[in-house]
């Protein structure tokens, strides 16, 4: 393995050398979970109208006066044209939520603040209680027409696609999702539905990845796994190359005998950028490329798999895929955590109130079940010999 770069040094080369995909058009009906490549307007005023707030009637604010009748003129319902009020006649038109205000017309009075005098004829009993602009929503007051309502990079979700419907557009230009394979290695691995014997595990890295991938809105094929024969593996590792982008490979990377992922790679073409990272849990991690191809290679440690998983692998294919960058999340630690000379350290935490957080450590980088109590690690830098403990912000990576 080479000598080991920083956490800081990993993600500048990552950032370097992935490339954003190409952009395709894509249905309204389909997009869930697609990353805008083009910026959406608003195409009118938000909302295009002043519209009621509420069901009632509408009418002049001048007009009120204790105890005063209104003359029912008519009735406007969401959808109709707009009405006119007549002026100086003591006329109110009943009104729906959602309906555009009549002309003259510049407060809404609820039903349950009306007395009904007889079927054309209402009062109100606290005239006071209301003004001008009451339970109206004025034109434009959300956004003006024209306006930039969603960036490029945003990643549709319901209310993003609430707001293409309302703008007409049935397509879109999105970027280009990448086709992800997943591949886990080790002999020692058996099928979920397989009972191991003693000296086996079965497998969960494929499971957890998979599903990381799919709470964070991103695809990917059914997972396979290699044997530990550098034959088979170099024949199933350039199976998956022909038909993916991204590889995402857990187990097979370090120094053991086995371990043949590393020198596969070469073989079949990539290079390497790095492969070593000066932190703990997850040292072995390292990322590969060669012409329109990415491969990141993650330790077989269930711990390490997770925690590279979010501390890099999800950033990077947000960032292919075109993503806005994440917003920086930090956490104030409650108690002064253990420094490392060497490594960054990657420590799982459950958030408190405030912003504030509590170590939930783990016995080693393969205890799953205390990463449980966890919602997320922090990062704690390396630090000076003398620093024995370190404090304060640290930054934060949820697991969802």
């Amino acid at each position: 393995m080479p000598a080991l770069i920083s956490p800081h040094e990993a993600r500048t080369l990552i950032r370097h050398h992935i490339a954003t995909n190409p952009i395709e058009d894509c249905s309204l009906f389909n997009c869930n979970g697609r990353i805008l490549a083009q910026s959406i307007e608003a195409d009118r005023d938000f909302p295009p109208f002043d519209r009621s707030m509420m069901d009632g009637y509408a009418l002049c604010a001048q007009e009120l006066a204790a105890g005063e009748a209104l003359k029912i003129v008519g009735q406007a319902a969401a959808g109709s044209p707009q009405m006119q009020l007549p002026i100086a006649e003591k006329a109110c038109i009943e009104i729906m939520t959602g309906a555009i205000i009549p002309r003259h017309a510049d407060c809404v009075v609820p039903y349950e603040s009306v007395e009904p005098m007889d079927p054309t004829k209402i009062r109100i009993p606290q005239p006071a209680s209301f003004a001008r602009g009451d339970y109206i929503h004025p034109k434009g007051s959300d956004l003006p027409q024209g306006s930039e309502i969603l960036p490029v990079g945003t990643r549709i979700g319901s209310r993003q696609a609430a707001i293409l419907a309302t703008c007409g557009y049935d397509s879109v230009r999105v970027y280009q999702q990448s086709k992800i394979a997943i591949i886990t290695t080790g002999d020692e691995l058996v099928p979920v539905t397989e009972k191991p014997a003693l000296q086996q595990i079965r497998r969960s890295n494929d499971h957890c990845i998979r599903h990381a991938l799919t709470a964070h809105q991103i695809e990917s094929s059914l997972p396979v796994h290699l044997a530990d024969d550098p034959q088979l593996c170099k024949k199933g590792l350039a199976g998956q190359i022909e038909s993916h982008s991204v590889l995402i490979i857990s187990g097979g990377v370090s120094r053991g005998k086995k371990d043949f992922i590393p020198e596969t790679l070469t073989e079949l073409g990539f290079h390497c950028h790095f492969h070593g990272v000066a932190q703990k849990p997850g040292k072995p991690f390292g990322f590969w490329t060669r012409p329109g191809r990415v491969v990141f290679t993650l330790p077989g440690n269930p711990v390490s798999t997770l925690t590279c998983l979010h501390a890099y692998v999800l950033p990077a294919l947000d960032l292919q895929m075109g993503q806005i960058p994440a917003r920086r999340q930090t956490l104030h630690l409650r108690q002064p955590i253990a420094s490392h000379q060497r490594l960054t350290r990657f420590i799982p935490v459950r958030v408190e109130n405030r912003g504030e957080a509590s170590a939930q450590m783990t016995q080693n980088s393969g205890d799953m079940i205390r990463i449980l109590a966890s919602d997320g690690f922090i990062e704690v830098p390396k630090a000076s010999p003398e620093q024995v403990t370190q404090s304060g912000e640290f930054d934060y990576y949820p697991w969802k």
